[in-house]
């Protein structure tokens, strides 16, 4: 049995900096992660791969559009190839977070963490941590409703969609936030169909109404359809594609449906 001052559960942005900034005061910090990296949403699946899909998207799709550069209508994408790239960029990034709390002494534990009414952390129910203090930073998980189990293997989040190493020809997006919109501009730019569902009256809810007017005359641009003040009200699989009928009587078709409407602690 192992006792420390602090136990920290979650290695996010919200977990490592406590780990460290408690180790940087004096105490003995150990850290719990179920992941078996660190990093969180942010790392792993948010801020850094999206960035990196971000730029390479603009690289190919202004070489693609570019008048000045001879043979552009020849330019293909390697999406496998991007994919691995981007994985890349992630577990360096990741890797160096485990860096830094090693750096700092912070004890290190990979596995499922459970609390017990004594304040005892079971990690994977074998190994034991005691201590007085416990910081929980385990963040949040997409939410996926329970009509699309039917065609889980269609179903795409804002985690699994790096797990594609083929790129679809066509996309679905429930939710116009910003992580729909986000891969809603990635992918359109890697020449994916992309059909975006958003049940208030504007993209973007919430941020200013000029702006995201402007988001999406550019996506509109980019081929993207827009069909606001709509739901889905029946998902089916046919001819291995998703079919989606929406509120408006709507019918739309993709290879993939990605679900972008929130998430849950």
């Amino acid at each position: 049995m192992e006792k420390y001052d602090v136990v920290v559960i979650g290695g996010g942005p919200g977990g490592y900096p406590a780990a460290i900034r408690a180790s940087q005061l004096g105490l003995r910090v150990a850290i719990v992660e179920s992941r078996g990296r660190f990093g969180g949403e942010c790392t792993l699946y948010g801020c850094v791969p999206t960035k990196a899909l971000v730029k390479f998207s603009e690289i190919y799709w202004r070489a693609k559009g570019s008048e000045y550069l001879s043979g552009r209508e020849s330019i293909s994408l390697n999406f496998e190839d991007l994919m691995e790239k981007v994985s890349d960029v992630v577990a360096r990034v990741s890797s160096g977070i485990e860096y830094l709390l090693k750096s700092y002494g912070v004890d290190i534990f990979f596995g499922k963490a459970t609390v017990s009414e004594d304040k005892s952390i079971y990690v994977d129910k074998d190994k034991i941590l005691k201590t007085s203090k416990i910081i929980v930073a385990t963040g949040t998980d997409p939410i996926i409703p329970e009509e699309f189990s039917s065609v889980s293997e269609y179903v795409l989040d804002n985690r699994n969609i790096f797990d594609l190493r083929k790129t679809p020809s066509s996309l679905i997006i429930i939710g116009g936030g910003y992580v729909g919109i986000e891969f809603a501009t990635i992918l359109a730019k890697l020449g994916v169909d992309i059909h975006v569902v958003e049940m208030m009256p504007n993209i973007l809810p919430g941020i200013d109404l000029d702006a995201s007017r402007f988001v999406e005359k550019r996506l509109a641009g980019l081929g993207v359809k827009f069909y606001k003040n709509n739901v889905v009200k029946e998902i089916r699989r046919l001819n291995g594609e998703i079919e989606a009928r929406l509120s408006g009587n709507q019918v739309i078709r993709g290879e993939k449906i990605l679900v972008s409407i929130g998430r849950r602690p």
